[in-house]
């Protein structure tokens, strides 16, 4: 069999279980640390816990392939970035950064993104005032 990535292992996985038989030792080794990665997302503590130095990296491989036997589609959390529920952070409309950059006599809007990563609240404040005028 040709060699495999990671995508494929984890179609495998999770879809076509039944080609995960022909996927080859070398190449769960080199794909296991970018799969525990992932999985470790949801399952932190095992991630872990597998993610030594001693451990046997195919076996180890195996052992998810395994603990998702029953499941036959990756999970939502699988292509999320990082773990949690991290919410995106609101910026400011294209107009507000323009009244606040003037408000405030800010000249550059690198340094307004700056301020309202650091100081979100001092700049909201500093906006109100601003649309009050």
């Amino acid at each position: 069999m040709a060699k495999v990535n990671f995508m494929d292992i984890v179609d495998y996985i999770f879809n076509n279980k039944e080609m995960y038989e022909n996927v080859s030792d070398k190449d769960k080794i080199d794909n296991f640390f970018i799969i525990n990665r992932k999985f470790g997302i949801k399952y932190p503590m095992v991630a872990q816990f597998l993610n030594r130095k001693e451990t046997d990296k195919a076996s180890a491989l195996d052992f998810w392939f395994m603990y998702f036997r029953d499941v036959y589609s990756p999970p939502g959390w699988y292509w999320s970035k990082s773990p949690g529920n991290k919410t995106k952070k609101p910026k400011l409309s294209k107009s507000d950064k323009e009244l606040v950059m003037k408000y405030c006599d800010i000249d550059d809007e690198s340094n307004l993104d700056f301020l309202y990563e650091h100081y979100k609240e001092d700049i909201e404040y500093e906006l109100k005032k601003a649309k009050r005028f």
